[in-house]
């Protein structure tokens, strides 16, 4: 006799899940240029460890970044050694290990929604979660989040399963699970999830020693060979980057970017208490649908005022896992969409079982209404958000907004749907109109906004006239205004940016150097100027290359870009 785990369907749903969950990521892996400021970061820096093989020191362009650990970089770098070459920046392959994680993530959801529900149900969960606009986007770029969700999913869903009585006979097994998902985090991304874990944990606890029962479940997370699987994990590199760094590494993570992020709004990421619940509904977007309907199903179940659908005990660990630890990310001042991201999966599994169950309750009725009004606003938020970069950055493709009106036309019948109960049909809604727009934005819109595309477009004319760049070994380029890491990416470690630009003192042999002025700025005249001045004194010429004007979209600047060469005067 086949267990549920066994049956010959899984496969299929497997296989579905990760068609889902590609169609979300691989749209745009490769057109879309390296995002400015934190994924070109993680992609220069997975760049310049590839080409050093320093994989202990992580560096961007000439300074040290001691900021995550390596293990990012570390997995980055083997998709640079297996698909790419130093020569090259082919963003998508940066980009894998993401697409990896996402599907790791959701493949995973399903797994731990096995535990609580029926294979459909647990399905349901792992697909909201793959159609998430937040999960979709981080699982687009080359950065951590992705893989911290993918962790998260196997720590609490391992920790889900090892809470569960019947399942004892394996909990030795998920207890391994989730120690070492806990310590690839850890080496991904510090001390987040096992800030999340430990939140759960004594949240949970509280709870249900206010409720009378045992908390014998407790002891099965400790696991000797887990523990020891953890430390291996986790622990060579920084014992390595403490000697190799003199401590140095933990001050900067430490001191100049943990700390902050707690005291006050890093980098200008500040927010108000609020931030995030007011945003979810974008940020979760399609699958916000059923955000409040999950959330009074939650809540019921662990009260033990439903019957039947989910127990009392699991609904309290997936409220444990996303809401103590959300209020505590309203808290903290620094407020960043993805920070919530590792928390979705719980809302996810939980959106499942209200799913399922929402046919047999009329209380249900006012938070799919309000759900379904909701989801139709951020739809429409959504949509002329799009058609406003296509409007003002791309090419004013007509396409573009008859595609948006037939979303609108699809959500607004979805949310009927769901309002009037028909719950299959609002779920067959929500994934197309989910995964229509994001094809189209990822795969379409974004790659075409050629104005926003400034470095991609620098590199392309430059090679164009045969001009060799930093990366390639050719001169030397100095950018006083242009200073945003995707110029780095693409053209080269070679670049000297804002007041370094102007410093001659480490390359005083001007000729042949190429500068990048921002003719909008108000010393530009003047730095051509003086730049004249210089070629003439040197007995050479300022010639130009090209221009590029477009828009900087990290700081709202339109920009005209002038790239000049200091040549012979033949």
């Amino acid at each position: 006799m086949r267990t549920q785990t066994q049956h010959p369907r899984h496969f299929i749903m497997v296989i579905a899940l990760t068609l889902l969950t590609l169609l979300g990521s691989l749209p745009g892996l490769s057109s879309i240029q390296a995002i400015d400021r934190d994924e070109a970061r993680y992609a220069q820096s997975s760049q310049q460890m590839f080409e050093s093989q320093d994989y202990v020191n992580i560096r961007f362009h000439d300074r040290d970044r001691h900021k995550k650990p390596a293990g990012i970089y570390w997995a980055q770098t083997a998709m640079l050694k297996l698909f790419s070459n130093p020569a090259r920046r082919d963003i998508w392959v940066h980009r894998l290990p993401s697409v990896l994680a996402g599907l790791i993530a959701v493949l995973g959801l399903y797994w731990a929604g096995l535990s609580l529900y029926d294979r459909q149900t647990a399905f349901i969960g792992a697909a909201l979660l793959s159609s998430c606009l937040l999960f979709v986007f981080e699982s687009h770029i080359a950065k951590t989040d992705a893989a911290l969700c993918a962790c998260s999913v196997w720590v609490m869903g391992a920790g889900l399963r090892l809470r569960i009585n019947e399942l004892s006979h394996q909990h030795k097994r998920y207890a391994t699970i989730l120690w070492a998902a806990l310590g690839a985090s850890v080496i991904i991304k510090g001390p987040i999830l096992p800030a999340i874990l430990i939140t759960a944990l004594i949240s949970t606890a509280i709870w249900e020693r206010r409720a009378g029962l045992s908390l014998e479940w407790i002891k099965r997370f400790i696991s000797p060979l887990g523990i020891c699987l953890f430390g291996l994990i986790a622990l060579p590199w920084f014992i390595m980057i403490g000697k190799e760094t003199g401590g140095g590494f933990y001050g900067t993570a430490i001191g100049s970017d943990l700390a902050p992020k707690l005291a006050g709004g890093q980098e200008k990421h500040g927010g108000y208490p609020g931030y995030y619940t007011l945003t979810i509904f974008i940020l979760f977007w399609p699958a916000a649908l059923f955000l409040l309907t999950a959330l009074s199903y939650g809540m019921r179940a662990a009260r033990r005022t439903l019957t039947g659908g989910i127990s009392s005990q699991n609904a309290r660990w997936l409220l444990c896992w996303g809401i103590p630890f959300w209020i505590i990310l309203e808290v903290i001042p620094t407020k960043l969409p993805h920070y919530l991201l590792p928390l979705y999966p719980a809302i996810a599994l939980l959106m499942a079982g209200a799913i399922s169950s929402i046919h047999k309750y009329e209380f249900f009725k006012t938070t799919r209404i309000i759900g379904a009004s909701l989801f139709f606003a951020a739809t429409i938020i959504l949509i002329f958000i799009t058609s406003g970069a296509e409007a003002l950055y791309g090419a004013d493709r007509f396409w573009v907004y008859g595609l948006g009106v037939l979303i609108a036309l699809t959500a607004l019948a979805t949310s009927l749907y769901a309002a009037g109960g028909q719950i299959k049909l609002a779920l067959i809604g929500l994934f197309i109109t989910g995964f229509s727009l994001s094809t189209s934005a990822y795969g379409f819109i974004l790659p075409g906004l050629k104005d926003t595309q400034l470095a991609p477009r620098i590199s392309a004319q430059m090679r164009a006239k045969n001009i060799s760049l930093p990366r390639d070994g050719g001169a030397l380029i100095r950018s006083p205004h242009f200073t945003e890491p995707s110029l780095i990416y693409y053209l080269g470690t070679n670049i000297l940016l804002g007041e370094k630009a102007d410093d001659f003192k480490q390359y005083p042999h001007i000729l042949g150097q190429i500068w990048i002025i921002d003719m909008k700025r108000s010393d530009a005249q003047e730095r051509l100027n003086s730049l004249t001045k210089i070629a003439d004194y040197n007995q050479t010429c300022l010639r130009n290359i090209t221009h590029v004007k477009g828009m900087n979209y990290s700081k709202g600047d339109e920009v005209d870009l002038a790239v000049l060469s200091i040549t012979d005067c033949q």
